[in-house]
């Protein structure tokens, strides 16, 4: 969550609730988010490895984002890069 003056930015104008203001934050951040999270997709393996420890931290905040798509490449970076980078490979899907 962002909070009031804190690292999400300015304080929201007093007359403004704490709730507008983190959803027009959220709309700001999210798309930047999304371009990241898919950057970190695109990287090689090795690439992603070498950036795991300076990412996996804000990765794991973003794991409560309200936002949908931020959710869901947070997923798929858990479960195609993170999980390779620690040896647990996804399980293959079974063919129907």
């Amino acid at each position: 969550q962002f909070r009031r003056g804190g690292a999400g930015g300015p304080p929201p104008p007093p007359d403004e609730p704490m709730e507008a203001y983190t959803e027009q934050i959220r709309l700001v951040l999210c798309p930047t988010v999304v371009v990241i999270a898919e950057g970190l997709m695109g990287l090689s393996q090795g690439k992603f490895d070498k950036a795991l420890p300076a990412v996996f931290p804000l990765l794991c905040a973003l794991v409560e984002c309200s936002d949908q798509k931020v959710r869901s490449l947070v997923a798929s970076l858990f479960l195609h890069k993170i999980g390779p980078s620690l040896g647990i490979a996804p399980k293959p899907q079974a063919q129907e």
